[in-house]
């Protein structure tokens, strides 16, 4: 372990290494048992968060706490995790990569057991916050056991692996949240990741034995200090590296866009049909369960010396441009059985986006680089979960107060209409007169939710094309990482 500790310390090139410097453990079982807990601990960390927003009502309504204090919890988590995201690195350098996952598991699944118990909406607040500093420290720590320990000609498929927390994880949060609120209890919604918890840290112990204007100023001494210090929490200077910085802008980027197709779905299906999450759940297992053969058949792909990665990305890329154009023709006559054409064209679009990706951003980098690329990767990515939510949420609100007021309008300049409709309302139902007024209320909100919807899909659309393009104006050509370790020893 003390060798990986200092393997994990030296942050210059290998050319400027010492000859005596520790190498990595020989790969073998132990390291792919220490990685697959890991990864266990980052989807229950993912499930634990999309769960719990899902099945926020059930909690609301059995912990008997508001709308708005409810909506903090989600917050205050996602904020903390992204936090935890960027330190993650330097800590695991600082007290060891074993010692740090096995206490950030042991601390995230302790405090799901607890949060049930919570007192007070102040409690629920310090428990979540604690929790998210816990699970924000998990993803970084997967991306590092994978460019740190695993060989060349495998290591794509490891990425793969971190891939599957950004597309397999979130999409089964719908049916998990289905289940312990239809048929167990709410309480398991935090209680599930105490058994997946303690098996986690037993493969890791085992596996990786061996292992405003004053803020504004502050940042700029922070950008100051992170560039001078031997061992920073983001190393900046990566990303003077292309291949890095375009993967990082396109990752957030799709990211953004997998928040909004994943949300817009199950927002239309619960608020204009009435559907509960059990009965959406089908559309994310729909997504989720291929995930598990997509991708390593696309790091198969990826893995082809022929075979340019970019196109890979612009494909993946142009599929998730189909979804959302599909999805733009949204109507109110849809329901869930509509929705599976977009799922299925996701199955294959989410692993070919993201794959490419980390290809492109690991080429070539050195082992001792692997945590830094880890920091920068998992900050992308969770902030491109709060980023996505909030660009989303706003921008749905913003298009359906527009869509709201047109028809409000298109409504008052028709008087004659509306009357003639609410005294034919009358006659056929014998209702009063504000039956017809809250009916027809109902009927308006419905088209400007469907109509925002639609236009959220457009928006995604634009920055899949976007990205597109992005792609041979920025993106360099790579190859695998066993075809450059095959040249270099020709």
């Amino acid at each position: 372990m003390n060798n990986v500790a200092l393997a994990l310390r030296q942050t210059e090139s290998p050319s400027k290494a010492p000859a005596n410097a520790a190498s990595p453990p020989a790969f073998g079982a132990r390291i792919l048992v220490g990685m697959g807990g890991i990864l266990l601990a980052v989807v229950i960390a993912q499930i634990n968060d999309h769960v719990t927003e899902i099945a926020m009502g059930d909690i609301r309504g059995a912990m008997g706490i508001s709308h708005d204090d409810a909506s903090w919890l989600s917050t205050l988590y996602q904020v903390t995790q992204v936090s935890a995201m960027m330190f993650a690195p330097w800590c695991a350098m600082t007290f060891s990569l074993r010692r740090f996952t096995i206490g950030a598991v042991a601390v995230f699944a302790v405090l799901g057991l607890v949060f049930p118990f919570a007192f007070s909406t102040s409690a629920l607040y310090v428990l979540r916050v604690l929790q998210g500093f816990a699970g924000g420290c998990l993803p970084p720590m997967l991306m590092t056991v994978a460019l740190r320990f695993l060989p060349p000609g495998i290591k794509l498929y490891g990425l793969g692996a971190y891939a599957l927390t950004a597309t397999f994880a979130p999409n089964l949060g719908t049916p998990l949240a289905a289940w312990w609120t239809e048929y167990v209890n709410w309480r398991f919604l935090f209680w599930e990741i105490a058994p997946l918890g303690l098996l986690s840290i037993l493969m890791i112990a085992w596996g990786l034995c061996i292992l405003l204007i004053g803020a504004a100023i502050m940042f700029v001494l922070f950008l100051v200090n992170e560039w001078f210090h031997p061992l920073p929490f983001l190393k900046i200077q990566l990303l003077a590296r292309m291949n890095l910085t375009h993967a990082l802008i396109t990752l957030g980027g799709v990211l953004l866009i997998f928040v909004a197709v994943a949300s817009v779905p199950a927002a239309y299906l619960a608020e204009v049909k009435g559907y509960r999450p059990l009965q959406s759940a089908p559309l994310s297992l729909c997504v989720a369960l291929p995930q598990l053969l997509a991708l390593p058949l696309v790091a198969a792909l990826c893995n082809i010396r022929a075979i340019d990665c970019r196109w890979i990305l612009a494909t993946g890329i142009g599929l998730i441009v189909l979804t959302c154009g599909v999805g733009s023709y949204l109507t109110s006559d849809w329901v869930r059985d509509n929705f599976y054409v977009l799922q299925i064209i996701q199955i294959f679009a989410q692993p070919m986006a993201v794959i490419p990706l980390l290809m492109l951003a690991t080429n070539g980098m050195a082992p001792a680089e692997g945590p830094f690329a880890s920091a920068w990767f998992n900050t992308i990515k969770g902030l491109a979960s709060v980023v996505g939510t909030g660009v989303t949420e706003g921008f749905f609100a913003m298009r359906e107060h527009f869509h709201s007021n047109v028809l409000v309008d298109q409504l008052g300049n028709r008087p004659h209409a509306l009357a003639m409709a609410n005294d034919g309302f009358a006659r056929v139902t014998g209702l009063p007169h504000h039956a017809f007024l809250q009916l027809l209320d109902e009927r308006m909100r419905e088209q400007a939710m469907v109509l925002a919807s639609a236009d959220v899909f457009r928006l995604m659309a634009l920055v899949a094309v976007a990205l597109i393009v992005l792609i041979p104006l920025i993106a360099p050509r790579v190859y695998p990482p066993c075809a450059v370790a095959s040249n270099s020893t020709r």
